[in-house]
């Protein structure tokens, strides 16, 4: 076949779509569409500053994260805040760890939410006794004895 002949006949063929494939593990990657029959969300009511604070968009349930600064429990020893959610089991370069959300206060805006990542076991059975109850947000204080946290 000519160089010509070649040329006719790829403008011939129509175009197949190309999924994009993960490198990694060699699987077709598809995303799934938005539903467009779901019902419009109002916007909250009061003054509108265009930023999506007001809008008070929850964080993804499929997605284990907290989009927040993140902070230490070392930081956090000696003072009160509040237990908002936490994550268990999230991989990190030190091994499978639980997140944890704080909040300054009760009812502060999540602006100023702080999440943290702990391995500690008397942090980790307190934050699990406290959902078993669905008893979150819960006040408390962060202590250490040396490597050993523990809340109050």
């Amino acid at each position: 076949m000519t160089e010509t002949e070649n040329k006719q006949n790829q403008e011939q063929q129509p175009a197949l779509p190309i999924d994009p494939v993960n490198p990694i593990t060699g699987e077709v990657e598809t995303r799934q569409p938005e539903p467009e029959d779901e019902e419009p969300i109002p916007i909250p009511e009061g003054d509108d500053d265009g930023s999506l604070a007001f809008l008070q968009i929850p964080s993804d349930a499929s997605r284990r994260q907290f989009n927040c600064p993140e902070t230490t429990q070392q930081k956090l020893v000696n003072t009160t805040f509040w237990l908002i959610d936490f994550y268990e089991e999230i991989k990190t370069k030190y091994g499978f760890k639980m997140l944890i959300k704080v909040k300054p206060s009760k009812d502060a805006p999540e602006s100023e939410a702080r999440k943290f990542f702990t391995n500690c076991e008397d942090i980790k059975y307190v934050m699990r006794q406290i959902k078993r109850r669905n008893a979150f947000p819960r006040k408390v204080t962060l202590r250490a004895n040396g490597n050993h946290y523990f809340f109050e």
